[in-house]
């Protein structure tokens, strides 16, 4: 259990270049940390000695930054930008590694573009891909970049992530990239339910008015996506049963990729 953080500065030769608020701040998120479950104003309060309305501050304010998340309840927990510090550059080395024969194996069995993506604020961002050979393909380069409530890659990260990211991760008004495009929040939350249900996500021509995408999650230890892995390609090649096919496949992958990194459940 951490100890009441209330000095502006520690003792010692470095104590007049630390700053108090900040050390109360990495406090409030350590406690967090070490808590099984969230966490009431009270009891973060209590634990650290800390005023309620000094401890409501930081938290509010670690919430804006998104290393805090609020419930219906008004209890706190760690949030997604937590997470995002601990993905250092050898992180990435790890997954271009691992995914990169995983993803040109899908690629050759099924002959479309497959990527790897991540979750970035408001967006899905490609960080690895084995691109098509035929002449008709999708391109996703690395760095791509597309909103997360029209892509399957998108739609795979939200549906395993807890409900109160997926709301922070879906733009208040979100615009129509096609006709197919899912812009009301209650029919995106539906999708989503129907992703968790399946294992796998799917567009079609939400993103592209041409192109198909079919998604699964990578999962840590908790179930929660880390990334995810797509396949898109020509909306006139990749029909329902080819969807479902794609699904079955990207869900495997994506549990190997799980077991091989030593996050997976089981």
């Amino acid at each position: 259990m951490l100890s009441a953080v209330t000095s502006d500065a520690a003792p010692g030769r470095s104590g007049d270049y630390l700053v108090g608020p900040v050390k109360r701040a990495l406090a409030v998120l350590s406690h967090l940390g070490e808590s099984d479950v969230p966490l009431g104003l009270a009891e973060i309060s209590a634990a650290l000695q800390l005023p309620k309305s000094t401890a409501y501050k930081y938290l509010q304010t670690l919430r804006d930054s998104g290393f805090v998340v609020q419930n219906d309840e008004d209890a706190y927990q760690l949030g997604p930008a937590v997470w995002r510090l601990n993905r250092g550059r050898h992180i990435w080395r790890a997954f271009q590694t691992l995914a990169q024969p995983h993803l040109r194996a899908l690629r050759d069995r099924f002959g479309e573009t497959t990527a790897m993506v991540e979750l970035n604020g408001l967006e899905t961002r490609c960080i690895e891909v084995a691109e098509s050979t035929q002449r008709l393909r999708v391109g996703l380069p690395v760095g791509h970049r597309s909103p997360v409530y029209s892509t399957a890659g998108g739609k795979a990260i939200l549906a395993f992530v807890p409900p109160q990211w997926q709301r922070m991760h879906t733009p208040l008004e979100m615009t129509a990239m096609t006709k197919a495009t899912i812009t009301d929040w209650d029919t995106f939350a539906a999708e989503l339910a129907a992703t968790t249900d399946r294992g796998w996500a799917r567009e079609l021509c939400e993103d592209d008015a041409h192109t198909v995408g079919v998604a699964a999650p990578v999962l840590d230890r908790t179930d929660r996506a880390i990334v995810a892995i797509t396949v898109v390609g020509p909306a006139n090649r990749i029909d329902e049963q080819l969807q479902s096919e794609l699904g079955a496949a990207l869900v495997e992958t994506a549990g190997a990729i799980s077991r091989e990194l030593g996050v997976a459940t089981v």
